[in-house]
């Protein structure tokens, strides 16, 4: 990726002689705001406000029921998905999740989730035989983090580096569609077989905004400065300041830039007790399916 942006006139820094007041990491949401990024910048500004917290493995796996996380560890407002299906990737995402959804896994997976489902209560019919009602599965209305654990059925994972550098890489990168289906299901015998036709779905964005690195490495996030964004770092690149905008005294000439990390933030981290972490939900996208879909599943 090219270096984007270049030097520009007194106008655009405060300058102190013939310098600026150099380019720190909580200069990042300001540069993003410049571009048009908002969703980014929004999110990151919430992660410098955050009290300092670490998430977990097992929350960033989504190895946790989703309803137990804590208010400071969520966030379920800041990216919608009327703003996600303004990019192309997302789109073709959820067209893919439509003609691809109900794969063996995603079978499979729907048979637990009716298994562990509130269905009613059997009743004694006129030929004194136990039946289970009718009965719906699954609530699109419900909030998001209950669908999560109630009636999503698959997932199809968007990003990538050959992406182009835009609000969504900026605020999320990569991340995971899914996809949630409710419907009535029939009980067809007393053997476990059920038809259950689905009527509805809904897609939703979930995500991870976090900095904490898995390998070796730290996770490179490009080259920053007033003006500046790229995704190739030089060598020769020096490492952003990580402190805070209001006790930066050093100067630089405009025009510098900084390579940044996964790192950078976790030395914020330590040195401010600022810096948390948190799970993305979107709101959900709903479909009304003119003709259900139809499957016999046995549980």
């Amino acid at each position: 990726m090219a270096w984007q942006g270049g030097r520009h006139g007194p106008e655009d820094f405060k300058k102190v002689g013939n310098k600026i007041r150099r380019f720190t990491i909580e200069d990042i949401p300001d540069e993003m705001t410049r571009r048009g990024w908002f969703v980014g910048a929004a999110l990151m500004q919430r992660w410098f406000r955050n009290n300092r917290s670490v998430m977990s493995p097992l929350v960033k796996a989504a190895k946790v029921d989703a309803r137990s996380l804590k208010l400071h560890e969520v966030d379920e407002k800041i990216v919608t998905m009327a703003w996600a299906m303004k990019f192309q990737r997302v789109i073709d995402g959820m067209n893919s999740l439509r003609a691809n959804w109900s794969s063996a896994e995603a079978k499979k997976h729907l048979i637990d989730l009716l298994i562990k489902s509130n269905k009613p209560a059997p009743v004694v019919n006129k030929d004194g035989k136990k039946i289970i009602p009718q009965w719906r599965f699954g609530s699109l209305p419900l909030p998001v983090r209950d669908i999560e654990e109630t009636c999503q059925v698959n997932y199809f994972k968007i990003g990538s580096w050959h992406d182009p550098l835009d609000d969504f890489s900026a605020a999320l990168f990569r991340c995971t569609l899914k996809i949630a289906v409710t419907g009535i299901v029939e009980h067809l015998d007393d053997q476990g077989n059920i038809r259950i036709k689905i009527d509805e779905r809904g897609f939703y964005i979930r995500d991870t905004y976090d900095f904490n690195d898995d390998g070796y490495i730290s996770q490179p996030l490009g080259v920053w400065g007033y003006h500046w964004m790229s995704r190739a770092i030089p060598l020769a690149s020096l490492p952003i300041s990580t402190k805070k905008k209001y006790d930066v005294m050093d100067l630089e000439f405009p025009g510098e830039a900084y390579r940044v990390t996964n790192e950078s933030f976790q030395e914020y981290r330590k040195k401010y007790a600022k810096g948390g972490d948190f799970v993305i939900y979107t709101d959900v996208y709903r479909e009304k399916l003119s003709s259900p879909i139809v499957l016999e599943l046995k549980l």
